[in-house]
């Protein structure tokens, strides 16, 4: 997987948090949202979850939160 959108993120972050800091907070958690989903991305692709719906994923996930 190429992490090219997280790079350009994290230079998006940089200039966001020159501007304003409250626009920094919001880039950041932008950031570590997209890092959520790949990660969530990364565990659909795992051999255990090949059968498991994204419904199912979703609930599992929410259980075990």
């Amino acid at each position: 997987m190429s992490f090219a959108p997280a790079q350009a993120l994290i230079g998006i972050g940089i200039v966001a948090a020159r501007l304003s800091p409250t626009a920094a907070v919001v880039v950041l958690f932008k950031k570590v949202l997209l890092l959520v989903i790949i990660v969530d991305l990364d565990f659909m692709n795992l051999p255990r979850f090949k059968n498991v719906s994204v419904a199912d994923f979703g609930k599992a996930r929410t259980i075990s939160a």
